[in-house]
């Protein structure tokens, strides 16, 4: 299924004109009107996915969100629910963008390498780094476990580490500047010691959503990844949560019945 997500300035105008051309893509909530399918968009992540659906031009499905270009922006660097952020650190083609959401995109990609290097061993490999990015929107998602592959995270890296590569080149480059040491052997190591005053200026460097939620977790210097790894997950398990329910309203039983069974069978073939 092709996955879309669309930034738009004024969701109201844009689901405004979209009910009136696709309103077959719409479950039976655009009939209560247009002022409650934006309240349910702004529930929990901001995003509002017609799922399921055909365009003309592309012979098999389509999945679409629609975002405002504020909260979009707005999770890339604060990752107050990691969630569409947390699919934007994973390489996707980017059809049309703007510099706000370039710097706010590499700015996502930068608070990822840090976050992912802090949950890592001292020493790790590229390898590494980029499977524990790619786990950070998944640590603690609700559909984990039961309708996403438990593979999922190695069968996005391992494929695609040429393209993790190219993503992450500048950020990389800055953190050899400041956090990371370069070793041979495609290996790095981290510069700083936990025991050291150099940990505030870590911790200052992390989005605005997981410095509030380390704030005054006791020996945080002892058991940083345990800390990291519970902000994490409590972030993701709410807005996984807000958005599971959300697709139910959304989608429609029986187009929210059928993805999952798609998505069950799809685990359970790769098994």
């Amino acid at each position: 299924m092709l996955d879309l997500i669309f930034a738009v300035d004024d969701p109201r105008e844009w689901h405004k004109e979209n009910i009136r051309l696709n309103i077959d893509h719409y479950s039976v909530l655009s009939t209560l009107g247009l002022d409650v399918v934006c309240r349910v968009q702004d529930y929990g992540p901001g995003i509002y996915y017609n799922t399921m659906v055909r365009v003309d031009g592309y012979e098999g499905l389509v999945k679409y969100g629609v975002i405002s270009t504020e909260r979009l922006i707005q999770d890339l660097t604060d990752w107050e629910h990691l969630y569409v952020s947390g699919r934007l650190q994973k390489p996707v083609d980017i059809l049309v963008s703007d510099n706000q959401i370039e710097q706010a995109m590499q700015r996502n990609y930068s608070n990822a390498l840090l976050t992912a290097t802090l949950l890592l061993p001292y020493t790790f490999t590229t390898q590494d780094l980029f499977l524990q990015i790619a786990d950070l929107s998944y640590a603690g998602d609700v559909r984990v476990g039961i309708a996403e592959n438990p593979e999922k995270v190695p069968n996005i890296v391992i494929p695609h580490i040429d393209r993790f590569t190219k993503i992450y080149t500048p950020a990389l480059a800055e953190a050899k500047k400041t956090f990371l040491d370069e070793l041979e052997g495609e290996r790095f190591r981290f510069k700083f010691e936990f025991e050291s005053t150099d940990w505030e200026q870590v911790i200052a460097r992390l989005p605005r959503a997981v410095r509030e939620g380390v704030k005054g977790e006791e020996r945080l210097r002892e058991n940083h990844r345990k800390v990291l790894q519970k902000v994490l997950a409590r972030v993701v398990r709410r807005s996984s949560w807000q958005q599971t329910t959300k697709g139910l309203i959304t989608a429609g039983l029986v187009k929210s019945l059928k993805y999952v069974l798609a998505k069950v069978g799809k685990r359970f073939r790769q098994l």
